[in-house]
């Protein structure tokens, strides 16, 4: 299936379907919106906005990713903003998580960075 670049609308669905197949929620905004919900202007600009993670959400997928880089990452993340990451959330997440995913040592791998954010201090 070939797409006409050209039009703002077809890019705006690809690009929204794309991201939803990710797991990404966006929200569109800009001339295509308005004329959707409001009066039609000349531009036929999409814009889109992604939420970007929060520092726990980040944390969380670092533990649920496999390579050990991802751990690092996540350990700097917890070193730098040691006091503003809410500890109680992400022991109740990797708790959960780890009731959910069994098969996945989420426990265990939080225990490591718990580990490595120790080192790093």
């Amino acid at each position: 299936m070939t797409m006409d670049l050209a039009d703002p609308t077809a890019v705006l669905l690809a690009t929204a379907e794309a991201f939803e197949r990710a797991g990404i929620r966006i929200a569109a905004y800009g001339g295509l919106v308005l004329a959707a919900y409001g009066t039609p202007r000349e531009t036929k600009d999409a814009d889109l906005a992604v939420r970007l993670v929060t520092p726990e959400d980040f944390v969380i997928l670092k533990i649920l990713s496999t390579r050990e880089r991802d751990l690092e990452d996540a350990s700097t993340v917890l070193g730098e903003l040691c006091g503003r990451i809410d500890s109680k959330f992400l022991e109740q997440e990797v708790a959960e998580l780890a009731r959910e995913m069994a098969e996945h040592d989420v426990a265990g791998r939080y225990q490591q960075l718990r580990g490595l954010v120790s080192n790093r201090t």
